[in-house]
């Protein structure tokens, strides 16, 4: 989460009030760091609705390629203190001067338990502008779960906890190739931290 602040606050002294930090998801395998993967400007331009394939492409090539077993997502939303808003429209509600709607940053944690469902951990912080250059932090909030709410109405997260729950199987360079040719060509940003697992003698087509 500090990291995620810093950037925010880092992007605010850059370019002003209203630029958001990517969608960011971060690849571990066995608390090992092995891969990072950003959203580019045009995807995040989008609808958010509008980056759900997206999203599922970058999570599975996550899990199929770089064997992760656990995934972290890091975006900004809207959190509300006021139950009355629950289920409704956060943006829209915080548009309107709603002052128990805010901003926030948000790190979401998803990792397969021992009985082969996903586990969520949700922190979140809310933030306020003191000027067109700083960024004014809030009390967190933390919110850890198994298969229930946060999964639910979350579609991102579930949709990591899904590819989570997939297999792994072994890949070949003409896979790993076409796979990340495809995530580049919509804007999508790599980091390796560790080469990918690939098998030559793997049929084509997992990904």
């Amino acid at each position: 989460m500090t990291s995620g602040q810093v950037a925010k606050q880092r992007l605010v002294e850059d370019s002003g009030i209203g630029e958001d930090i990517p969608f960011t998801f971060i690849g571990w395998d066995d608390d090992v760091l092995v891969t990072m993967m950003s959203l580019g400007p045009e995807a995040m331009a989008m609808e958010v609705g509008q980056r759900m394939p997206l999203v599922g492409a970058i999570t599975e090539v996550m899990r199929k390629i770089y064997k992760a077993d656990s995934l972290t997502f890091i975006a900004e939303g809207f959190i509300s203190r006021d139950a009355a808003t629950r289920g409704k429209d956060l943006r829209a509600i915080f548009a309107a001067g709603n002052e128990q709607v805010m901003e926030c940053l948000s790190v979401c944690h998803v990792e397969i338990n021992n009985f082969g469902e996903p586990d969520c951990t949700v922190i979140s912080a809310p933030y306020s502008y003191v000027d067109a250059k700083n960024v004014a932090w809030y009390e967190m909030s933390y919110y850890e779960h198994g298969v229930g709410r946060v999964l639910r109405d979350s579609p991102f997260i579930a949709m990591m906890a899904l590819n989570l729950m997939s297999e792994a199987p072994s890949i070949s360079e003409e896979d790993y190739m076409a796979a990340l040719d495809a995530l580049m060509m919509q804007g999508c940003l790599l980091h390796e931290f560790r080469d990918p697992e690939i098998d030559d003698d793997s049929p084509d087509g997992l990904i």
